[in-house]
């Protein structure tokens, strides 16, 4: 019994120990730098581009991976993936026609991978979509639950359940109640 309850407090101690290990090991900070990224927008050749600009201390970085996205309602579409040029630009096709939010603007997301030399980084920048939502735009997107159009008659399918459901509470605590005033008066 001993030996049993000595090897239970052993292990609690070393799994603690461990995880004390783990939580300092958390706490240290990343001692690889930084870099940071710059995202514009260009036409050139006629063609409306997304471009990304990562540094290191004032210096391009040349072969870094960086991913584009656009903020979504539900989540980011990727843009594409390119590697830096010499001068450390990445370049994407602007996604012409994607529509923004109500008020226009595209949230475009530009982000580099850590990797042995270098930490991750992320950069956003708001632009103007060159997609607007018209006036009367409600009518272009499906009915659902989530949109400024809801299907009215799903809504009532949940009101009238969620409205069943509390009814059932009600007849219970009524029926408990009369059950010991019944009790009470015998």
């Amino acid at each position: 019994m001993i030996a049993r309850t000595t090897m239970l407090v052993a292990s609690g101690a070393v799994l603690f120990a461990m995880g004390l290990a783990n939580a300092q090991e958390a706490r240290v900070p990343d001692a690889r730098p930084t870099p940071s990224i710059e995202i514009s927008e260009t036409n050139e050749f006629d063609e409306h581009l997304l471009v990304a600009t990562v540094t290191l201390d004032d210096e391009p970085l040349e072969g870094v991976e960086i991913t584009f996205a656009a903020v979504r309602t539900f989540g980011m579409l990727t843009l594409g993936t390119e590697e830096t040029f010499d001068d450390g630009t990445a370049v994407v096709d602007f996604p012409e026609g994607m529509p923004g939010n109500d008020a226009g603007i595209l949230t475009i997301i530009a982000s580099v991978a850590g990797s042995d030399e270098i930490a991750g980084a992320t950069s956003t920048r708001e632009l103007k979509s060159s997609q607007t939502r018209p006036d009367g735009a409600q009518s272009l997107f499906p009915a659902a639950l989530w949109s400024a159009k809801p299907l009215w008659p799903l809504v009532a399918v949940i009101a009238a359940l969620v409205a069943g459901v509390w009814s059932t509470y009600l007849f219970v605590v009524v029926q408990l109640t009369k059950l010991s005033s019944k009790e009470t008066r015998s």
